[in-house]
């Protein structure tokens, strides 16, 4: 481990000039936590300018792996995290695979929040939630574990339908069901981008932003929420991610992400095109559009995402003990093993069949680690939409006209769901909820207590399934 990040170092002086590596090679990515504690309550460019300054002669004592909270150095004080709202009734939602749909009511939910549908680009700032915390500490669960696929729809994942059974039939016992966590877009990127910062799409991220165009000067003036406004695909400094948040608040993380080679086939890290380029898809199968860390210049120009976005072969070392597996693991395998159809070689198991043999392979490593065994929770989710086709010889209807449904939600075809496993999530649970990429940041942000919430996340409308998983249910 030692030896990777000594070359990511490597790598970063190629890129970054003398000072800012300075900066890094003092006190590694921990250091500046400073800088980013200063963003995160409201510190402008003056500021970042001012803390670069003051972080090249100042290290900051490491937090524990376990994903313990730490200080953040010097700089404004950071307030206390806002407060999870409570739960409300859930709405009523399709069935699973062994349901029917006539006589089959949703699963009670003593820990749901029923929230409006969501709206990605609302005019004006929404008040901060008020409902009091619950009781249980909100740092209980210390290591998250995100695992993206590509979904082929609900009904093809978690119905009668389902062409992934090990997910739909082995694992959605063991753990909660959010049945209506829907995507933002089919593309990936504004999925991506959403889950890690709350940024909402834009024109060109819409498009999976085929140049890695950077946005105009303009835009490092966000809006009172924390959004970048026009479009572009490199977001500037001032645009936090859930990673710099973790970063502040002394929170270990790590994305793990299958494919990144350089021109030699050799294991690289934070691969992405050159800006104003297009990026094609490596032989390897890996698309930076999957690869939400490497679109931020806060992880980018001090070398966050060399050290911390690295090959999915680091994984199976940082499971071997507690001590280095990170607080908040980002997992995304490359197009085959996500399940994109017509990715993977002829003859070998394709689409949502090869997803679900990852599944196999992974779900079992990550659940026999200390880390997860001890205050784990993985969330296995969907970052874009690759439908697979009806087959009515069949007698299949799983895409049958909106005529034909009997259930709010049910032919909505950015509706993937995502399963929630963990010691504390209720074993067979149903939350349904209305979720989408802004709720996975927002329950992140709430189980490491983090100080703020950013852009859309920030919404009351944006629901959280965090408390399910701060309940005594699970215990």
């Amino acid at each position: 481990m030692l030896r990777g990040v000594a070359r990511r170092l490597v790598e970063v002086a190629q890129g970054v000039d003398g000072n800012r590596f300075r900066v890094l090679a003092a006190s590694s990515t921990i250091a500046t936590s400073a800088i980013i504690g200063a963003a995160l309550t409201g510190g402008g460019a003056g500021t970042w300018a001012a803390l670069v300054g003051s972080a090249m002669g100042q290290a900051q004592t490491p937090a524990a792996a376990d994903g313990a909270t730490a200080g953040t150095g010097s700089g404004p004080a950071i307030p206390p995290p806002p407060p999870i709202p409570s739960a409300g009734a859930p709405r009523a939602a399709a069935p699973g695979p062994s349901a029917s749909p006539a006589t089959t009511a949703p699963p009670t939910q003593t820990t749901t929040t029923t929230t409006p549908t969501e709206t990605t680009t609302p005019t004006e700032p929404d008040p901060e939630p008020t409902t009091p915390a619950p009781t249980a500490n909100p740092t209980r669960v210390k290591h998250v574990f995100v695992i993206s696929l590509s979904s082929p729809g609900y009904e093809r994942t978690f119905g009668e339908t389902s062409q992934m059974p090990y997910l739909s039939q082995t694992l959605r016992p063991q753990g909660e069901l959010l049945s209506n966590y829907a995507l933002l877009t089919a593309n990936s990127l504004p999925n991506y981008v959403a889950a890690i910062s709350g940024q909402p799409p834009n024109k060109l991220t819409e498009d999976d932003c085929p140049g890695y165009d950077e946005f105009p000067a303009s835009a490092s003036d966000l809006d009172p929420k924390g959004r970048v406004e026009g479009k572009g695909c490199v977001y500037p400094v001032q645009a936090l991610t859930l990673a710099d948040q973790l970063n502040s608040s002394g929170v270990t993380w790590h994305a793990y992400v299958a494919g990144m080679e350089d021109d030699l086939g050799n294991p690289k890290s934070c691969v992405r095109p050159v800006a104003g380029t297009p990026f094609e898809v490596t032989e390897a199968g890996y698309t930076p559009t999957r690869n939400p860390f490497a679109y931020f210049h806060s992880l980018l120009d001090l070398g966050a995402c060399t050290i911390n976005d690295v090959p999915l072969e680091e994984l199976d070392d940082a499971l071997k003990t507690a001590s280095t597996t990170t607080g908040y693991s980002f997992i995304v395998p490359d197009l085959c093993d996500s399940g994109a159809p017509g990715r993977c070689p002829e003859g070998e198991a394709d689409g949502p069949e090869r997803a679900d043999e990852f599944l196999r392979e992974w779900i079992p490593k990550i659940q026999k680690s200390a880390a997860y065994k001890k205050d784990g929770a993985i969330v296995i989710t969907f970052g874009e939409s690759n439908p697979v086709p009806a087959d009515p010889a069949a007698g299949d209807t799983a895409d049958a006209p909106p005529a034909a449904r009997t259930l709010p939600g049910e032919d909505d075809p950015l509706r993937t769901g995502a399963l929630v496993l963990s010691r504390y999530a209720e074993p067979g649970a149903t939350n349904t909820t209305n979720f989408t990429p802004y709720s996975l940041l927002k329950s992140a942000e709430y189980l490491f207590g983090l100080p703020s919430l950013l852009a859309e996340a920030s919404s009351t409308k944006v629901g959280t399934f965090a408390q399910d998983l701060l309940t005594d249910s699970g215990d």
